[in-house]
């Protein structure tokens, strides 16, 4: 993993330092640094059976570098918080992951309907790129495609109740990568303030595999990393920035 990336933080570097920059950016200023929120609602529900409302929210902080006339680039850091709902589990030192179905007659399903927090942080780079001035873009104006690539760090925490404690205990911990691909639009308005959004598909294999696999032993496990591929499969992105300089 660290080797991975390094190697796209060297490329990275690469892109922007050699990169023939014939462009000033926007009135000379070229660094844009914004924060956004990221999120589709109803896949969690067809795909991880999330609530019909849950939109799945990350929010971001962003950093956007003009290196051509059609050309950005820049770094993403998204913080991600929500549930999962884990009606008919159970946890315990004996046994890591119980799961107890209607017909148990000492433990009713109502006793055991729980959540866990589904959390985390995700860190990643981009580019976009513009369309032909011809057509009214220019970087950072317009309309763009862009490519992502995030090295996803997601921790399933439990609400307290399964032992029998006040402290919330970790149960599953995953590392991942989403790679997505999407299309938007940024405007500039007062000379220094944008507005950017955009629609994505990504693909995250942890999440696909769970989805491909199907049910784990395990229905936590299979829960939290199914959750991965919905949560990452559509996107939509609305982010205001600022430029600096």
């Amino acid at each position: 993993m660290n080797s991975i990336k390094n190697i796209l933080l060297i490329s990275f570097l690469f892109l922007i330092v050699f990169c023939n920059a014939q462009n000033p950016g926007y009135l000379g200023r070229r660094i844009i640094v914004s924060t956004g929120v990221r999120g589709m609602p109803f896949v969690g529900k067809l795909l991880a059976e999330d609530n019909n409302l849950d939109f799945n929210l990350r929010w971001s902080a962003n950093a956007e570098f003009v290196i051509s006339k059609q050309i950005s680039a820049g770094y993403i850091f998204e913080r991600v918080s929500d549930k999962i709902f884990l009606d008919n589990m159970s946890v315990s030192e004996q046994l890591p992951i119980v799961y107890y179905t209607s017909d148990v007659e000492h433990n009713p399903v109502q006793s055991l309907k729980s959540a866990a927090f589904f959390c985390g942080n995700n860190h990643g780079m981009f580019v976009k790129f513009y369309k032909n001035k011809k057509l009214g873009a220019i970087a950072p104006i317009g309309q763009y495609f862009i490519m992502e690539y995030f090295f996803n760090n997601t921790n399933i925490k439990d609400d307290g109740r399964y032992f029998n404690n006040e402290d919330i205990t970790l149960l599953h911990s995953v590392k991942s990568r989403t790679f997505a691909i999407g299309w938007g639009v940024q405007n500039v308005y007062y000379k220094y303030l944008t507005v950017d959004f955009r629609f994505g598909l990504g693909y995250n294999k942890v999440g696909f595999h769970a989805k491909v696999d199907g049910e784990y032993e395990n229905p936590l496990f299979y829960k939290a990393e199914s959750k991965l591929f919905s949560d990452n499969l559509f996107m939509l992105k609305l982010s205001v920035g600022w430029i600096i300089f």
